[in-house]
């Protein structure tokens, strides 16, 4: 049998049944995600896809945890899936760009994973990539979603390895103000 709505308390009514089935999902993903690979992949992106859609923040958060942990575990399998997830990771950044919290954390958090191990797979996505994470370095967010944007990049960059390079001059233009600011505690 499948893994399905019902999984856990994820088609519950309850936001915290919700909540506990993906983090379960997650979880079983570290440790038995060669088997949730072989069978059940498809089920847990669609899973983890309704959780981001929830009414409850608690219920996003985990679906954004399980992301996460799917990009972190699931490789390379996941990746065929990039196409479908980096533009919802994207969207999240834009909609969590000025507050600072944790569906910030976990949505940096999924994208890193889920970049890391994209490898070329990454290059078509690059523009819209660069762009979102660039616009967080100059918008007015905090300094903590500003340091995981440089994160992000970082993991994008190593990623894409040398097809960043006609990006560059735009990521170089932003990390000036970081590179050449005096030794703070604010940078």
């Amino acid at each position: 049998s499948g893994i399905n709505a019902e999984y856990g308390g994820v088609g519950s009514s309850e936001a915290l049944d919700r909540k506990a089935g993906l983090v379960a999902l997650a979880v079983i993903a570290e440790g038995c995600g060669e088997y949730l690979v072989e069978h059940h992949l498809q089920e847990c992106l669609k899973l983890a896809a309704g959780g981001l859609q929830d009414g409850s923040d608690e219920v996003r958060n985990a679906a954004l945890y399980a992301l996460g942990q799917f990009a972190e575990h699931l490789q390379p399998e996941i990746s065929k899936y990039s196409g479908e997830i980096l533009p919802i990771l994207c969207s999240k950044i834009s909609h969590e760009m000025g507050s600072e919290n944790s569906a910030l954390t976990r949505t940096y958090y999924a994208l890193e994973s889920l970049c890391e191990n994209m490898g070329e797979k990454i290059v078509p996505f690059l523009p819209s990539l660069i762009e979102k994470l660039v616009s967080v370095l100059s918008g007015t967010g905090s300094n903590s979603s500003k340091e995981m944007a440089i994160s992000a990049i970082g993991a994008v960059t190593s990623a894409a390895e040398q097809e960043i390079v006609p990006f560059l001059p735009q990521i170089m233009e932003h990390m000036k103000v970081y590179l050449m600011a005096p030794n703070s505690e604010e940078v």
